[in-house]
């Protein structure tokens, strides 16, 4: 048997059932699993009872989505335009590959309009 409080299951035998955690069923507990793998959230309801939801959609700042925007491009230059860079430095291929690929980059991740 599984238990349930505060957004946890506890499986009887192998973990430590807090006080006022609520019993459930195995068969209620592979369904909510089933569930979440589907995109619902488990919350409790008002008896403790763990409950499906939709996830709560959080809008991002335009900070934010630049943040990420410069974390990709970032990436991108460390994974794709620095070995480009460093054989140009050893003669091994020429700067307008870098230049290239640096400019792919930025038309890849253009910065986010504020």
């Amino acid at each position: 048997m599984y238990y349930f409080k505060d957004g946890a299951f506890y499986l009887d035998g192998l973990n430590v059932i807090p006080d006022g955690a609520v019993l459930i069923s195995a068969e209620r507990h592979a369904e909510l699993m089933n569930w979440q793998a589907a995109g619902k959230v488990i919350i409790a309801d008002v008896d403790g009872m763990p409950t499906l939801a939709d996830p709560v959609e959080v809008e991002e700042t335009p900070e934010e989505k630049q943040a990420k925007v410069d974390n990709l491009r970032k990436l991108a230059y460390a994974a794709e335009a620095d070995p480009l860079f460093f054989k140009w430095q050893r003669d091994e291929g020429t700067k307008e590959e870098w230049l290239s690929k640096v400019n792919e980059i930025r038309l890849r991740y253009p910065d986010i309009v504020m």
